[in-house]
C-alpha cells in the first residue's frame, strides 16, 4: 500500500496505531535499534525486525489489540515500516483507536 492509498484512513487512528506498534517493537528489541524508531524507518534495514520477528510481532499484536490476524493476508511488504504495519492493522483487521 502506498502513501497515496492511505487518504481514506482516519489519521488519528493511524497515529494511535503507529505509536502502539513502535511500542511493541521497542518491547521486542529494547535498545539502540528501536529507541529512535520513526513510523517510516525501514524495520529490516535498521535491524529492528527480521523474518522470525514478524511472527513474534504478530503474536504480540494479537494479544495486545485482542484481534485475530489472518496469516493468509500477511505479506512481507506490510511489515516494512511501523506505518505499513499500522495500515495493515487498520485495513485488514479493522483496528481503531480507543480514544474519542
Amino acid at each position: 500500500m502506498s502513501l497515496s492509498e492511505t487518504r481514506d484512513l482516519d489519521w488519528r487512528d493511524l497515529d494511535w496505531v503507529e505509536d502502539r506498534v513502535i511500542g511493541l517493537l521497542r518491547e521486542m528489541r529494547p535498545g539502540p535499534l528501536t529507541e529512535r524508531l520513526q513510523p517510516l524507518d525501514s524495520l529490516f534495514e535498521s535491524g529492528a525486525l527480521d523474518s522470525l520477528g514478524i511472527i513474534q510481532l504478530i503474536q504480540m499484536m494479537e494479544r495486545r489489540f485482542s484481534i485475530q490476524i489472518d496469516y493468509a493476508k500477511v505479506r512481507f511488504e506490510n511489515f516494512q515500516t511501523a506505518r505499513s504495519i499500522s495500515q495493515f492493522l487498520i485495513e485488514e483487521c479493522g483496528l481503531k483507536c480507543d480514544r474519542p
